[in-house]
């Protein structure tokens, strides 16, 4: 027997791709949202790393005198941020309202490493580098000192709800799975753990340049004895 005809006419057929890709769209809308932040976030770096200016030149020289080590990223871009960590906090923040509004658990979990994914994309170590290149770049006074503390407390206590979010997802897919062997609740446990390093990193730089400023946290860099040192 023949399938049957799902679409009479070309304007059916139109309109049902459509609202695919309509249904698409809302469906990974924060997923699109996070990969147009990497990029502007990519190019910006790149930009400062091939193309740096004498006022970087003499940042730099600077900065190495406030714990950057020669060769790194660090040093070789001081004036231009690293990461827009005002918008990282408000995309973080965004995404974690929609997910606080998800029933489904693996949409949920799915969103959760979506939002994990816009710290530690290129891994702990290049995370926990960022914040500390923004500190370095606060110190040179490249930009608005209170601001951009304000804006990396921003990003310690989304990561924070975020954490909390992730215990109750942990809590719902043990109900529906008591095993302690279940693939969401496996993948939860692997979001737990990782993103309470990520939190780590950025309250332990916190805590260091609040207590003794940049000559503390760069003593601490200078010693490997950072938390993103070891990842």
């Amino acid at each position: 027997m023949a399938r049957p005809v799902k679409y009479k006419t070309d304007e059916e057929r139109l309109e049902a791709a459509r609202l695919r890709r309509r249904r698409w769209y809302d469906k990974n809308i924060a997923h699109e949202r996070l990969k147009a932040l990497w990029r502007k976030q990519d190019r910006r770096l790149t930009r400062c790393l091939v193309a740096p200016n004498d006022h970087q030149a003499q940042s730099l020289a600077m900065a190495t005198g406030c714990g950057f080590v020669e060769g790194t990223s660090a040093n070789r871009c001081s004036k231009s941020r690293a990461m827009d960590f005002e918008a990282l906090a408000a995309t973080m923040r965004s995404t974690l309202d929609g997910l606080a509004h998800t029933n489904n658990i693996v949409d949920a979990c799915t969103l959760a490493q979506t939002i994990l994914a816009m710290w530690t994309r290129a891994g702990h170590h290049q995370w926990g580098l960022k914040i500390y290149e923004e500190y370095v770049r606060v110190q040179l006074g490249e930009g608005d000192e209170s601001r951009s503390l304000e804006d990396l407390d921003a990003v310690i206590e989304v990561g924070r709800d975020f954490q909390a979010c992730i215990d109750k997802l942990s809590a719902q897919a043990f109900d529906v799975d008591p095993s302690g062997h279940g693939a969401v609740w496996t993948e939860l446990q692997t979001l737990r753990r990782e993103a309470a390093r990520a939190v780590d990193i950025a309250e332990e730089m916190a805590l260091l340049y609040h207590d003794g400023g940049i000559a503390s946290l760069s003593d601490s860099f200078h010693t490997n004895s950072l938390i993103f040192q070891t990842c």
